[in-house]
């Protein structure tokens, strides 16, 4: 799973949560932004992402590497998690709903 997320980092380019990001356009070399795209353990994998949109197309383009590879996302496992208002949209792999 981590392989799949990788590869569609490396091609997607700019994913993930943004910590430590200044407010002024200019950027600092001893603070620099960061951006978290995942953390893998094992088997499970946490995506981050600062947008509903963009973690939904994350999800979409994960679960199709995953299944690239032979692996396969849990649908019953898998949940979503926000802090922000989502107007009751829900995140979905292949047309079903996820927690």
């Amino acid at each position: 799973m981590k392989n799949a997320e990788t590869q569609h980092t490396n091609e997607q380019g700019e994913h993930g949560f943004v910590t430590n990001q200044r407010q002024s356009k200019r950027q600092s070399k001893r603070q620099p932004a960061t951006t978290i795209h995942d953390l893998a353990f094992t088997d499970d994998i946490a995506l981050f992402e600062s947008n509903f949109d963009t973690a939904q197309t994350q999800l979409i383009t994960t679960t199709k590497w995953a299944d690239k590879v032979g692996l396969q996302v849990n649908i019953k496992k898998t949940q979503a998690l926000t802090n922000q208002n989502t107007n009751n949209k829900s995140m979905q792999i292949n047309g079903e709903d996820i927690q």
